[in-house]
C-alpha cells in the first residue's frame, strides 16, 4: 500500500492573489505612521499617572490621545483595586513569652522536667542560715501531699562516718551493691524529716555517732519501693547542688 505523501508547503498562488497581496502591502505602507524613537524611560502602564511626561506628547508621538487617556485610567483603576498587604500579625511579649517557653519545656528531657518542675515549688535557701550555724534546710515537696521531704546539710563529723562504713566494706562488694550503700548512707545523714516527721537525731550530746538512730533511719529507706528510692536519691543530689551553687554565686558577689 502507497501512503501519500503530504507536503507542508502550500501551492503558489495565482496571479490574481499575487496582485491583491501587493495592493494590500502597498496601501499599509503608504498609511504607516512615523515608527516610535527611543523607548528609554517609557513608563509601564500602571505608572503613566506618575510619569514625568504624563499628561505630555511622546517624543514618538505613536499613541493616540485616546490609547493614552485609556492606559492612564485603566492604570488607575488598577491601582484601586490591588489589595493592600498587611503585615501579619505580631505576637504581643506576653504571647512570645509563652511560646518561647513551651518551646524549652518541649526540647527537656524527663529528667530536666521533673527537676524544673521540683524547684519551681521550693523556697529559696537562706545561704546566712548556713554561714551562722553550719546547717541548712530544706522542703521539697518531691509528690505535693504525699511525699514531701526536707534535706539538710551535714556535717564533717557525719561525713566521716559514711568514710568510714564504705571503708569496711568487703572488697567483693560489686559496683551495683556499693552504688546502693553509698546512697542508702547518704540519705541517712542527709534527711531530716519526711512528710513532716522529724527522724532521730544522728549525733550524740557529746559529739559521736548515735548508732542506733543510724539503723533506725537505715530500716526506714530498705523499706522503700525503688523507684521512690531512686526519686529521692535523685532530689537530694539536686539539693547539693542548690547548695553549693547559692554559696558560689555569695562568693562571687555582684561580680
Amino acid at each position: 500500500m502507497t501512503k501519500k505523501v503530504v507536503s507542508f508547503h502550500d501551492d503558489p498562488p495565482d496571479a490574481a492573489v499575487t496582485n491583491k497581496y501587493k495592493e494590500a502591502l502597498q496601501r499599509a505602507k503608504q498609511s504607516q505612521k512615523e515608527k516610535p524613537g527611543d523607548l528609554k524611560n517609557t513608563p509601564r502602564f500602571d505608572q503613566t499617572d506618575t510619569w514625568e511626561g504624563a499628561g505630555q506628547e511622546s517624543q514618538s508621538n505613536f499613541l493616540s490621545p485616546e490609547t493614552k487617556q485609556g492606559l492612564e485610567t485603566l492604570a488607575r483603576a488598577a491601582k484601586v483595586e490591588q489589595p493592600i498587604s498587611s503585615p501579619p500579625p505580631q505576637p504581643t511579649s506576653k504571647e512570645e513569652s509563652v511560646v518561647d517557653e513551651q518551646e524549652e519545656v518541649e526540647d527537656l528531657t524527663q529528667e530536666e522536667k521533673l527537676k524544673r518542675a521540683i524547684e519551681g515549688r521550693l523556697d529559696a535557701i537562706d545561704i546566712g542560715e548556713y554561714l551562722m550555724s553550719g546547717e541548712v534546710k530544706q522542703e521539697i515537696p518531691i509528690i505535693p501531699g504525699k511525699l514531701v521531704v526536707t534535706f539538710k546539710t551535714v556535717s564533717d563529723l557525719e561525713e566521716s562516718f559514711v568514710d568510714n562504713k564504705i571503708s569496711i566494706e568487703p572488697s567483693s562488694m560489686s559496683n551495683r551493691q556499693f552504688l546502693r550503700k553509698m546512697n542508702e548512707l547518704a540519705l541517712v545523714i542527709h534527711i531530716y524529716s519526711v512528710n513532716g516527721h522529724k527522724w532521730p537525731s544522728l549525733i550524740n550530746g557529746d559529739g559521736t555517732i548515735n548508732d542506733e538512730s543510724v539503723e533506725s533511719r537505715l530500716k526506714h529507706i530498705r523499706k522503700l519501693s525503688s523507684p521512690i528510692f531512686n526519686l529521692m536519691t535523685q532530689n537530694l543530689a539536686w539539693f547539693t547542688d542548690r547548695v553549693n551553687d547559692c554559696l558560689t554565686a555569695s562568693a562571687l558577689g555582684n561580680g
